[in-house]
């Protein structure tokens, strides 16, 4: 299945060509793309500046932003955008990694359209310094949803299916599905309908197919690979 990754990186070249001569080494600007010290190109276009970016780009950062990182966020002038291959972690990786040296040539922060979160600038070249699955897993892994159901988004980033928990109230669920998520993400592969989770805390859970998401299609939010749901084992 194809997955494109797509990702935000707000900054202040001025003008956009600015950018072409602080990328790290390896990194340069073509027409429409930013070609990989690996000899792959992905898609680079600039986006103007969006007055509500910075509301929603707060909103959906994990770690939260120092005072001197939103007053710098807010005096951002353009986005760059990148659109990039997904589906599995070394795809991932590269993304991540193609983020990072944006960041390096003056970004502030690192939006992914297909999860709906965000990373400050310390917290993303931390991930792209670390590459680990568990980091990976961190930058892209979304948590959603209400009192009776959570579900994550961007896990098909790595080829992975989206996953389901029902909540026994309103207050638990969201610990599991990260630990799974993140259990999925270090085994490297996607588990099977019937599979049993056993946390390091809690019931043991059965891996059951469940209905795919409500995204269309052409949403970088809509998994491909459809969604998984975790269901609580009585003892």
């Amino acid at each position: 299945m194809n997955v494109e990754l797509n990702m935000r990186v707000p900054g202040c070249w001025v003008p956009n060509s600015a950018l072409s001569k602080k990328l790290p080494k390896g990194y340069r600007m073509g027409e429409g793309t930013l070609e990989l010290p690996n000899g792959e190109s992905i898609m680079l276009r600039f986006l103007p500046r969006d007055d509500q970016f910075v509301t929603i780009f707060r909103r959906a950062c994990h770690g939260g932003l120092s005072a001197s990182a939103l007053e710098k966020l807010e005096g951002y002038t353009c986005i760059a955008g990148i659109v990039g291959p997904g589906g599995s972690m070394e795809s991932a990786r590269t993304m991540v990694q193609a983020a990072a040296a944006l960041l390096q040539a003056g970004g502030l922060g690192v939006f992914i359209d297909n999860s709906a979160v965000s990373h400050g600038r310390k917290d993303w070249l931390e991930i792209a310094k670390d590459g680990c699955a568990d980091a990976l897993c961190f930058g892209f892994l979304g948590v959603v949803g209400g009192q009776k159901e959570i579900w994550s988004t961007g896990l098909h980033a790595f080829g992975f299916p989206d996953i389901v928990l029902h909540r026994t109230n309103p207050f638990e669920g969201s610990a599991t599905l990260i630990e799974f998520a993140r259990f999925v993400s270090a085994r490297g592969q996607a588990v099977d309908e019937g599979f049993i989770y056993q946390p390091e805390s809690g019931p043991k859970y059965k891996v059951e197919r469940y209905t795919p998401d409500d995204f269309k299609p052409t949403s970088p939010i809509h998994n491909p690979f459809g969604r998984i749901r975790l269901v609580p084992l009585k003892t």
